[in-house]
């Protein structure tokens, strides 16, 4: 499995295999963290007798000696007498993510004039900042949420507005008939 692992994401995943007993490394398919097998394993002695509660640990950061952020996940095997770690190498892909927000951010402070009166853009990012601030997209809101943003957005006057619901509607994917529902919920 480790190999295989290794294999599939070369040159981007190094695979250890530790023995808790020996403290030391046994088996180290893709090496791209400079250890090698036979090199200590520097997990705390007691670990081992504490155990994992988890079978998969992780995922969690680390800095390998290159500087490069890998994500790692362990996986105790052998009845907990060893320790499978899979380390997956980032920096190919904070690079590519890196060039992707140089190519999408923006360079400039949007201009207040162009959008100073555009109520659909009030509404998108009123929308986008509520959901944001609870980790939720708004085209996959339950109906729970979806009320509680109606009424937030109630409360911030956006259906003053002619055709705002319709728009409301739009943007959490459901039908006008909806939304004034929700707000008579609410209300």
């Amino acid at each position: 499995m480790a190999e295989a692992i290794s294999t599939l994401f070369h040159p981007h995943v190094e695979v250890a295999l530790h023995d808790l007993s020996s403290g030391r490394i046994v088996r180290l398919w893709n090496p791209i963290s400079g250890r090698r097998p036979g090199d200590e394993s520097l997990i705390e002695p007691d670990w081992q007798s504490r155990g994992p509660s988890e079978s998969v640990i992780g995922p969690y950061e680390q800095v390998d000696v290159r500087g490069h952020r890998t994500t790692s996940v362990s996986v105790p095997v052998d009845e907990g007498r060893m320790l499978l770690c899979i380390n997956f190498d980032r920096s190919a892909l904070d690079g590519a993510i890196g060039v992707l927000m140089s190519l999408a951010a923006a360079h400039v402070e949007r201009p207040a004039g162009l959008f100073a009166r555009d109520w659909r853009v009030r509404i998108n990012e009123s929308i986008a900042d509520w959901c944001a601030s609870r980790n939720l997209v708004a085209r996959d809101l339950e109906k729970a949420a979806r009320a509680e943003l109606v009424k937030h957005l109630d409360h911030e006057g956006v259906f003053e507005t002619r055709h705002a619901a319709e728009h409301v509607a739009t943007a959490l994917g459901v039908s006008r008939a909806t939304v004034y529902n929700l707000r008579k919920e609410v209300s």
